[in-house]
């Protein structure tokens, strides 16, 4: 994991309320590094995103699949490494929402 960023606190630090939620950021650069060699313009939607959100009392996962992250890029989405993201990404949100 690379980075959390809460955004209930961030718009709590501008005397605004929402409901929780937080965006989890991770990669691998394994695995990200060839997606960038493959399209340079990969390293904008890289690295992989979960939105971790309260709608109504549910919480949420939200995230966007791999083959619509590389879209607009020259990135094969059947790649290896697109192919091992995509099951990182599923292992990860699957793990989350047993908790």
């Amino acid at each position: 994991m690379f980075a959390r960023v809460d955004h209930a606190s961030g718009a709590a630090a501008v005397d605004m309320e929402m409901p929780d939620a937080t965006l989890v950021i991770f990669g691998n650069p394994l695995l990200g590094m060839p997606a960038m060699q493959q399209d340079i313009r990969a390293g904008v939607v890289l690295l992989l995103c979960v939105l971790v959100a309260d709608e109504d009392g549910q919480t949420m996962l939200i995230y966007q699949s791999v083959d619509d992250m590389f879209a607009g890029t020259s990135v094969d989405p059947s790649a290896e490494f697109a192919t091992k993201m995509t099951g990182a990404l599923a292992k990860l949100t699957a793990t989350a929402a047993k908790e």
